[in-house]
């Protein structure tokens, strides 16, 4: 029997060694044809540049680089892109000589924020500047299409297609009465009157103050886009306007299709199928090498093979560090801003002799008040080495977001931003009533003090667990205030009513002196690089805190699989924090 075992061991390891061998070859045959039969041609000249926006336009990928290798592998398109890679091809091409012209091409468009939207479009304008040629082709244009499609010289829409603008909106659903019928009681603890995160657990329907807030800022943002796309498309913003409050009665009353009414309404400038319209571009631009195409190169292609790293020089360079999503206080996954990578990534950029200033561009509407705080405690260091620190918000720099960005030197923020939102809010829901009421269990028990049962949920709050959670709440939100009074320079009794948790456009923070200036992500770059006193032809280093995430196995293959079986197996009846201290309960 023992011979028995010993074979079979020596089977099993012949069988190992065999699979390892083979993963090696395969390996080092994949890089070698990678080597040498994988290069990108080189960029002709008379070659039309097609900028092709897939999926979402993105501040930072919000999965990771595996995950997106499977999905191109298995021949999915891309879900996102990087703002940044679009800029950086659009600069590129308008001093390309070998570019005559760039095609926007929206088919695989799905959408992005405003911000980022106004980005993208100073980069267009920044390349028909150059005076070379901007067309469009898009099946469809919705808002933020049509505000891209605006600036181009040519727009052409399918005829199957149309422009379909919905304008801005807020709805959500509001379960008050669902919870009364359940016997779920919210537990709501909140400094500022209009902090509305937690609003839909208490109420049936949008509340007159929370109506007056909402309206506030979205008749903000559209009446910016609605003044900018207008004036692109050489029409009145009236006109526009008529034209997206009466769009189902335009299309019945005058009997023609949505691409007609478009190119009626001066939205486009004409409809072809995409064969007309390669057909059209062959005309103008001649055949690519297969001879069924116009002569074009694809901005993934152009991007990564005219990409060069510069040289570093100590103190040459600003570092910019792009942060995004909800922020969690500790480790969090590759979606997310976890205080933990972001402090790596800072500790990174402190230890780089070449960083002369740190900008970092910030999208999140908030999260962990103690993830905001740790990563803004990481940022006084710059000033005590002395490195200028500028933020630029993105599409949304409010709350936590807001609270990281009060360290910088300044802050810049678009139009559209939405930021301020200076408020602090913690829930958790108990289900005594249900359990009662729906399966008849009570529970009962005995404790050595008046807290001892704390954030159970099948029990109700007590009074002191109630005034403890409150306490805690406008600790937080005092804390809040004095952070931003002393760093923003606005006296207490003028900034609480800029706080209470209300949000504001990036126009109306600047006008209430929550922001230092209006622009892009260029301009906040040229600010720092005067800061340190870099001189016009500075260089910038990029910075990922996701690369402080660690994925291993199937985590890092399909984590919605390994967060949905955690969520089953391990339900977290406190997924708001750590109870174990007040401060992480709170939520900004």
């Amino acid at each position: 029997m023992g011979k028995f075992f010993k074979g079979l061991f020596r089977v099993f390891s012949l069988i190992q060694k065999t699979i390892l061998g083979l993963l090696f070859w395969g390996v080092l045959v994949l890089i070698v044809i990678g080597i040498f039969y994988n290069r990108t041609p080189k960029v002709r000249e008379g070659e039309v540049l097609v900028l092709a926006p897939e999926g979402y336009i993105v501040e930072e990928y919000s999965t990771t680089a595996l995950e997106r290798d499977l999905d191109s592998y298995m021949g999915k398109p891309p879900a996102e892109c990087l703002i940044g890679d679009l800029k950086w091809v659009l600069e590129r091409a308008a001093n390309d000589r070998r570019i005559p012209s760039v095609l926007l091409d929206l088919s695989g468009y799905y959408g992005a924020g405003p911000a980022v939207l106004e980005e993208l479009r100073r980069s267009l304008d920044a390349y028909r500047n150059s005076g070379k040629p901007l067309y469009a082709y898009a099946p469809f244009l919705d808002r933020g299409g049509l505000s891209l499609a605006s600036l181009c010289d040519e727009v052409i829409v399918d005829p199957m297609g149309e422009i379909f603008i919905q304008g801005y909106g807020t709805y959500r659903a509001y379960m008050k009465e669902g919870l009364d019928k359940w016997g779920v009681t919210p537990h709501i603890y909140r400094a500022g009157e209009n902090k509305d995160y937690v609003t839909p657990y208490l109420e049936n329907g949008m509340t007159g103050r929370e109506r007056a807030a909402a309206a506030s800022y979205l008749d903000d943002l559209w009446d910016s886009w609605l003044r900018e796309t207008s004036f692109r498309l050489d029409i009145s913003p009236e006109d526009l306007q008529y034209y997206c409050d009466n769009y189902g009665t335009l299309l019945s009353s005058r009997g023609i299709t949505p691409a007609e009414l478009a190119l009626d309404n001066h939205l486009a400038d004409g409809m072809m199928s995409y064969d007309d319209f390669n057909q059209l571009m062959i005309s103008r631009v001649g055949l690519d090498d297969s001879g069924s195409g116009f002569s074009q190169t694809y901005w993934r292609d152009y991007r990564d093979r005219e990409f060069t790293l510069p040289v570093t020089v100590p103190g040459s360079r600003i570092a910019l560090l792009v942060l995004s999503g909800d922020i969690v206080w500790g480790e969090g996954e590759y979606s997310q801003m976890g205080s933990y990578q972001v402090e790596q990534a800072l500790d990174m950029i402190l230890s780089d002799p070449s960083t002369a200033a740190l900008v970092i561009r910030l999208d999140s509407p908030g999260g962990s008040a103690m993830g905001a705080e740790s990563i803004r405690r990481k940022l006084e260091k710059f000033h005590n080495y002395g490195i200028p620190l500028f933020v630029s918000l993105g599409n949304t720099g409010a709350s936590g977001g807001y609270w990281i960005a009060c360290e910088a030197d300044e802050i810049w923020a678009e139009n559209t931003t939405l930021t301020g939102s200076i408020g602090v809010f913690s829930y958790f829901f108990t289900v005594q009533d249900l359990l009662k009421e729906k399966f008849g269990v009570n529970v009962d028990g005995y404790g050595t003090t008046a807290l001892s049962d704390a954030y159970r949920i099948d029990r109700d709050t007590s009074s002191e667990e109630d005034r403890m959670l409150q306490a805690g709440v406008d600790q937080t939100y005092r804390q809040f205030l004095s952070l931003v009074s002393e760093r923003r320079g606005i006296a207490l009794e003028k900034l609480r009513p800029l706080a209470e948790g209300r949000v504001w456009t990036g126009r109306q923070a600047l006008e209430r002196g929550l922001v230092d200036g209006i622009g892009g992500l260029d301009q906040v770059l040229a600010r720092a690089a005067d800061a340190a006193g870099l001189g016009a032809d500075f260089q910038v280093t990029a910075y990922d805190d996701n690369q402080f995430t660690t994925y291993q196995g199937l985590e890092g293959i399909i984590p919605a699989v390994k967060s949905a079986l955690v969520s089953a197996l391990l339900p977290d009846e406190n997924p708001y924090g750590d109870p174990r201290h007040i401060n992480a309960r709170s939520n900004l």
